[in-house]
């Protein structure tokens, strides 16, 4: 497999390497030259299989299972990264918290699950793997949703903490840029793969709301997950050196701002 992009043997932490998007982002750093660490929370199969895929004669891929959720697992995330390759010098987060429903029929317990992936346990990733990505001029890019910018009916909660990230990534970008720290999102927004297709025939009604996204389109088809990921490769490659504080869509021009 061939990269667009280069990576010069950077080392690379992807957070939710399993899923569609963090699949191909894993697949497109090792192709260009990175040594990297992606976690997963409960798919081994899929984290072996990829290790596999992607062996060399030299160890250039390991997955290291964690939680988000949780602060402790988050560091061992980084510190263990850190021990088998040296450092960091690219951190991509891709994890989420998928549901879709009402807001009123949203449970409490189902509440604090979003919050704790996509807003808090990103915080704390920051924290644990920023030291590293100082001392190497790093790039940190998150990979959120186009619904941070907008809204999304069915998720309000989602929604909400993908907005706080955006406005994250941006204070960081600011206060870190001096530092040669560049800190940008991706956000897609309905994507072909089978995290969707889950959504589409979680009720009657999310498959409404969803059929109506997927109109609402102007390129008139959804977004692969390769093409997402190709952006959020691009963001952390040696050809980006200028981009940060961005919040780039990739969601084939359903939202334009």
């Amino acid at each position: 497999m061939k990269s667009m992009f280069q990576f010069n043997n950077k080392v690379a932490l992807v957070v939710g390497g399993t899923g569609g998007i963090g699949q191909h982002i894993v697949r497109g750093l090792v192709a260009g030259g990175a040594k990297v660490a992606f976690s997963y929370r409960s798919n081994a199969a899929v984290a072996e299989q990829l290790v596999s895929e992607l062996a060399k004669q030299e160890k250039n891929c390991i997955a290291l299972q964690g939680d988000i959720r949780d602060i402790s697992s988050t560091r061992k995330l980084v510190q263990a990264t850190v021990q088998e390759f040296g450092g960091i010098d690219i951190l991509i987060n891709t994890a989420g918290w998928h549901t879709m429903c009402p807001f009123l029929e949203e449970t409490s317990e189902n509440i604090e699950a979003v919050i704790d992936v996509e807003f808090r346990g990103v915080i704390y990733l920051v924290r644990a793997a920023l030291p590293s990505l100082l001392q190497r001029h790093g790039k940190i890019v998150f990979v959120g949703s186009d619904s941070g910018k907008v809204g999304n009916t069915g998720m309000a909660v989602s929604a909400g903490c993908r907005g706080a990230i955006n406005a994250f990534a941006k204070s960081l970008a600011r206060e870190y840029a001096r530092d040669g720290v560049l800190v940008n999102v991706v956000a897609p927004g309905p994507t072909d793969d089978e995290l969707w297709k889950h959504f589409k025939t979680q009720s009657e009604w999310a498959s409404k709301i969803a059929t109506a996204m997927e109109r609402a389109i102007p390129l008139r088809r959804l977004p692969r997950p390769e093409e997402v990921a190709a952006v959020a490769l691009f963001l952390s490659s040696d050809a980006n050196t200028v981009i940060t504080g961005q919040v780039v869509s990739a969601s084939g021009g359903l939202t334009m701002c």
